[in-house]
């Protein structure tokens, strides 16, 4: 489990994360936060301005959708993936553009 600050997030995310972190869903947030710290492919370098600005547009979208995508993302096999950032922003912009199509076809 991770402790939390008085600011609400875990100590194990950098001061260069947190301003991203308070744009999304407070849910989201900890969920991100958790599986960056469960994960041993993935660090907080990753989640660069292009990843979490896709993951804020997703999560507004629908936070379940959010959730879903991360909970896909720590059950892959993460060892053989060579550019983090890259492949995180095409999973979550996937994930985006089936979202909103799906919700511009009901």
């Amino acid at each position: 489990m991770l402790t939390w600050c008085c600011a609400g997030f875990a100590r194990a995310a950098p001061k260069s994360a947190r301003p991203d972190l308070r744009k999304l869903p407070r849910a989201v947030a900890k969920a991100v936060e958790e599986l960056v710290e469960a994960s041993q492919w993935l660090d907080w370098r990753h989640l660069d301005a292009g990843v979490m600005k896709v993951l804020q547009q997703l999560s507004h979208v629908s936070e379940d959708e959010a959730f879903t995508e991360l909970q896909q993302i720590e059950d892959s096999d993460l060892s053989s993936v060579k550019n983090m950032p890259a492949y995180l922003n095409k999973c979550f912009n996937n994930r985006f553009h089936r979202c909103t199509l799906e919700r511009v076809t009901r």
